[in-house]
């Protein structure tokens, strides 16, 4: 992407970063100051002290503006904005919402995945300080690095906590093993939902839906760990019933 539309991006970022109220002569002031801080960055050939602090307070200012745009979901508008749709996945985005860790982990990989691509472009001369601050700047090369760290995320969340079939769930006949065993499998699974407590059963359809554990969690107003103790409590009581049930097998003469 060329140094216009990153800018274009950085400017719809932080549009609110800069007072409509600032007159043209303050603008000059801080665009005469911004380049002058790239003058001695350049110096410096973007590296040093001075290249440590200015970069520790731009990662500091997008760190925090990424965990509050992942909380609110607007990081997938500034992302859509330009062009840089992601899958509407609600099961993520729930976690997203609820989920500190998840968002501190997101905003930390993408301000480290930015900077390196974001110091290249400085050096080579992309950054125009009279079309957006150094700030802005920095929070529009963000929003083009988050897609890369979102995708791989979900990817990792997707592969590490897929869904319990619910033939494994309630140890039913397995629907591998054809037409019979397929009808078993349903029937029994049918009769078992049914006689579940109401809040073991919306357990196990979010979880039969896609949705891993503490997604289900979380759209529950649970902690995993109360879930997980309900449906192991479930469990023990339904494999004792259900043991109880069997006819007793014939003793061996």
């Amino acid at each position: 992407m060329d140094q216009h539309s990153i800018t274009e991006v950085a400017d719809d970022a932080s549009s609110s970063a800069t007072p409509a109220f600032l007159g043209q002569e303050h603008r000059k002031a801080i665009e005469k100051a911004e380049s002058a801080i790239l003058d001695i960055l350049a110096r410096d050939e973007f590296q040093g002290p001075r290249w440590e602090r200015t970069t520790n307070s731009l990662a500091e200012y997008g760190w925090l503006t990424l965990v509050k745009w992942l909380g609110s979901g607007e990081i997938f508008g500034r992302c859509l904005a330009i062009g840089r749709r992601l899958p509407h996945n609600e099961a993520a985005r729930i976690v997203l919402r609820h989920d500190w860790d998840t968002r501190l982990e997101l905003a930390t990989d993408t301000v480290l995945a930015a900077m390196p691509k974001f110091r290249e472009r400085l050096a080579s001369g992309q950054w125009d300080p009279g079309q957006a601050s150094l700030t802005t700047y920095f929070v529009g090369a963000l929003i083009l690095e988050f897609p890369n760290i979102y995708r791989r995320w979900e990817r990792g969340r997707v592969l590490g906590e897929k869904e319990m079939p619910l033939d494994v769930m309630f140890d039913a006949p397995s629907a591998e093993r054809g037409p019979a065993a397929r009808a078993a499998a349903h029937d029994e699974i049918e009769r078992i939902l049914w006689t579940m407590p109401p809040d073991i059963r919306k357990i196990v359809l979010l979880r039969a839906d896609g949705y891993t554990l503490s997604e289900a969690a979380m759209i529950l107003g649970m902690t995993t760990k109360a879930v997980e103790h309900r449906m192991a409590r479930w469990r023990t009581r339904y494999t004792k019933r259900r043991t109880a049930e069997q006819p007793p097998q014939p003793a061996e003469s």
